[in-house]
C-alpha cells in the first residue's frame, strides 16, 4: 500500500511537521521545547502507525490477481505495450517473469541461474520486472520482494504468451 492513500497518515504527518518545527522555536526555551518536540513527535508516530494498521486491516489484499473482465482488457493493452518496448527480449522477460513468481525469489542469481544468461542480462531483466510491478524495490543486497502470488503463475502465463 502507498503512503498517499491514507489521508489520515498524511494529516499526523504534517501535524508531525509542525509540532517539530514548533520544537525547534521552542529549543531556545530548552527544556519546554526539548520536551515537547520529543513527546509530541512520538505521539504522532504511533497514531500514524494505529492508523495505517486499521487501515490496511480494513482493506485486505491476499495477493492475488483479480482478473475482472475490464482488469484483463487493460492488462492485454500493457502487454502489447510492454511486448513492443521489449522487442525481442520479450521472451525472456515472460520466462524471467515466470521464474520469479514460481519461485518467489527475485535476485540476479537466481535469474543467471535459473535462464542461463549473463549477470547484466539479469539485471536489465529484474530492473524491467520491477518497472512492471513484479517486484519490489532494490533493497541492498537482498533478493527484491516478489509481488504476485505464486498461485497466479497459471494466469500471469496465459496473460503473457497470448
Amino acid at each position: 500500500m502507498v503512503l498517499s492513500s491514507f489521508r489520515p497518515a498524511r494529516t499526523l504527518l504534517l501535524l508531525v511537521a509542525g509540532l517539530a518545527l514548533l520544537g525547534t522555536v521552542l529549543f531556545f526555551s530548552w527544556p519546554a521545547g526539548i520536551v515537547l518536540g520529543l513527546t509530541g513527535g512520538v505521539a504522532a508516530v504511533i497514531m500514524i502507525g494505529h492508523t495505517m494498521a486499521r487501515q490496511a486491516a480494513a482493506e485486505p489484499h491476499d495477493g492475488h490477481l483479480d482478473l475482472t473482465p475490464s482488469v484483463e482488457v487493460a492488462l492485454r493493452d500493457d502487454v502489447r505495450r510492454l511486448r513492443r518496448s521489449l522487442g525481442d527480449d520479450y521472451a525472456d522477460f515472460v520466462r524471467a517473469a515466470v521464474l520469479v513468481v514460481g519461485s518467489q525469489w527475485a535476485s540476479v542469481a537466481a535469474l543467471q541461474r535459473g535462464l542461463g544468461i549473463q549477470q547484466d542480462r539479469a539485471r536489465r531483466l529484474l530492473s524491467a520486472l520491477e518497472d512492471e510491478g513484479f517486484v519490489g524495490a532494490l533493497t541492498g543486497t537482498h533478493a527484491r520482494d516478489v509481488l504476485i502470488a505464486q498461485e497466479d503463475v497459471p494466469q500471469l502465463e496465459r496473460l503473457l504468451v497470448r
